[in-house]
C-alpha cells in the first residue's frame, strides 16, 4: 500500500513501508490528453510509515521508516540521518513541521517527546512533554493539539512549559583521546559560554563508561560584600574603614565578570574515557527562567603510554 506522495523537482515521488519509486511527467490534463512516465525505484529496503512523517525542507524531505528517520535528498539519495536521535524510533511521529524563522525541523510524537532537527548545525535535540496528535507553524511559532484536546503554542520569552519547570540539559559523547581503552589523564576542564539570568550550572563527570557521576557546580552569581554598612546601630552614616568586620558592607549578586567562564578541577584524572553533563538548578527562592548557554568545552590532557589499567578481578 501506498503510505505518502509528495512532489519533489517537479516530479511525484511515491512512498510505500519499505520501498520509495519516482514517476516523472505531468500526467494527464483534464481532458485526459498526457500521461506519467515509467516509475523509476529509489530504494528498495527503505520506504515511509507514515505519511504524517514526510516533511520537506531545504535538504530534500525527511520522513520515519521501519529504521528510524531518513531523508530523500533533491538528487534521489536515500541516507538515514536520525542516528542520534535512534533511541526513540519506536515513536510514532503524529506531524512533522518546519520553522519558518529557524533552520529546525521539528518531529512531535505521541509518547511524550518531540524531536528538533537544526539542519544548519546538523544537530539533534528532544523536548519533554510535548506528547500531540498534529502540529503546524503559525505566525513563526509552533502550535500542537495534545491528547487531551487542549492547543499549546510557542512562546520566545516565556521560559516555562505551561507553568512546569524547563531545564536544559547537555550530554557530551564518550571522549576517548588515545585509543577507546587508552589511558589518559585529564586535568582541566574549561567551559566557555553565554550568561542569560541567575543559576547555579551543575557539572557532573562519568568516567571509564561508568554510569556513576561526580558533581561539580558553579556560581556565576555568587554574592559578594564590599565596605562599609551604609549606617550605623544609630542610622548614621559610618565613615569608610569603620565598619566590623571591614567587608560588611554592600552586598552584590552581579557576575564578577561578563565572561561566562569557568574552569573545573576534575575530581579523578586518569581514565581512559570521560563524559560531562550540563544541567542548570535553581537557587533557593527563585524560579528557573533561561539560564546559559554553553559554546565551547576544551580539555587540558595528557596521553599516557600502553592501554588502561584494569583490577586483577577483571583479567582472565
Amino acid at each position: 500500500a501506498i503510505t505518502g506522495l509528495r512532489i519533489m523537482n517537479n516530479t511525484l515521488v511515491v512512498f510505500k513501508e519499505r520501498a520509495i519509486y519516482a514517476i516523472p511527467g505531468d500526467g494527464p490534463n483534464n481532458l485526459g490528453f498526457g500521461q506519467f512516465g515509467p516509475a523509476q525505484l529509489i530504494s528498495n529496503d527503505v520506504g515511509c510509515r507514515s505519511q504524517k512523517s514526510i516533511v520537506s525542507m531545504p535538504l530534500g524531505m525527511m520522513f520515519q521508516s521501519n529504521k528510524g528517520i531518513y531523508i530523500l535528498t533533491k538528487q534521489y539519495q536515500v541516507g538515514y540521518i536520525g542516528a542520534e536521535v535512534e533511541a526513540y524510533n519506536a515513536a510514532t511521529i503524529t506531524r512533522a513541521a518546519v520553522a519558518s524563522d529557524r533552520n529546525h525541523v521539528v518531529f512531535l510524537s505521541s509518547d511524550n517527546r518531540a524531536l528538533l532537527y537544526d539542519y544548519h548545525f546538523k544537530q539533534w535535540s528532544t523536548f519533554t512533554n510535548h506528547q500531540g496528535t498534529s502540529a503546524a507553524y503559525w505566525n513563526n511559532l509552533l502550535c500542537y493539539g495534545r491528547v487531551d484536546g487542549e492547543v499549546y503554542k510557542e512562546s520566545t520569552t516565556n521560559f516555562s512549559d505551561a507553568g512546569a519547570r524547563v531545564q536544559l540539559r547537555l550530554e557530551t559523547s564518550w571522549v576517548t583521546l588515545n585509543t577507546l581503552q587508552g589511558f589518559q589523564r585529564i586535568r582541566r576542564a574549561m567551559v566557555l559560554g553565554e550568561f542569560k539570568s541567575g543559576h547555579r550550572l551543575a557539572l557532573d563527570v562519568s568516567y571509564d563508561y561508568e554510569p556513576l557521576k561526580r558533581r561539580l557546580v558553579f556560581e556565576p552569581t555568587a554574592p559578594t560584600t564590599f565596605g562599609d554598612p551604609i549606617v550605623d546601630g544609630n542610622g548614621i552614616a559610618t565613615e569608610f574603614g569603620d565598619g566590623t568586620p571591614f567587608g560588611s558592607g554592600t552586598t552584590t549578586t552581579e557576575m564578577e565578570t561578563q565572561t561566562y567562564q569557568f574552569r573545573a578541577h576534575l575530581p579523578k584524572q586518569k581514565c581512559q574515557s570521560i563524559k560531562f553533563y550540563f544541567e542548570d538548578i535553581a537557587k533557593v527562592g527563585e524560579y528557573l527562567a533561561e539560564g546559559y548557554e554553553v559554546t565551547e568545552l576544551m580539555l587540558e590532557v595528557g596521553t599516557k603510554r600502553g592501554t588502561f589499567k584494569v583490577a586483577d578481578s577483571r583479567s582472565v
